[in-house]
């Protein structure tokens, strides 16, 4: 499942695809609750938030938060645990991990993520689920930023430690 279906959403499902092992069953858009039934990128929006519940219950596993704002993607994460949803990890087939890196629930990768070697912190833990992007930006270093913070919006912001 994936909790968006605008443009985030798309690379999203693209980079899904590309990488392979999940099978996307449907969107959710709260924005546009109209839309439920509505095809859209090879799947159907299936509601807004208030449909997760059923498709809990109907076997959905794994959700992706599409969501570019930082703190949304936050709060919509914690709803889908509370729900019992396990939050994905996604990940362009194209981006450079590092071999020791250990990336955390719900982080996105986008194309153009280099040479990723994160500290454990907010972007790698696996200890807590972070939803946190990473596009465009190149950490040869450890390094880290805050929970549900992207890389390169920190890089840009100049707050990487």
């Amino acid at each position: 499942m994936i909790w968006g279906a605008g443009g985030h959403a798309l690379v999203i499902a693209d980079l899904l695809r590309r990488r392979g092992g999940f099978e996307i069953v449907g969107f959710i858009d709260d924005l546009q609750p109209g839309r439920a039934g509505e095809a859209f990128n090879g799947a159907t929006i299936l509601g807004s938030g208030e449909s997760l519940r059923i498709a809990r219950e109907g076997g959905a596993t794994h959700l992706v938060v599409a969501i570019g704002n930082s703190q949304v993607r936050l709060k919509l994460a914690a709803k889908a645990e509370e729900l019992g949803f396990e939050l994905a990890p996604a990940i362009h087939p194209g981006a450079s991990i590092a071999q020791d890196a250990v990336i955390g629930a719900g982080t996105q990768v986008i194309a153009g993520g280099v040479s990723i070697r994160l500290r454990n912190s907010g972007v790698v833990s696996s200890s807590i689920p972070v939803p946190a992007w990473i596009t465009s930006a190149s950490s040869r270093m450890a390094c880290m930023c805050r929970r549900g913070r992207g890389l390169a919006e920190v890089c840009a912001s100049g707050g990487v430690h």
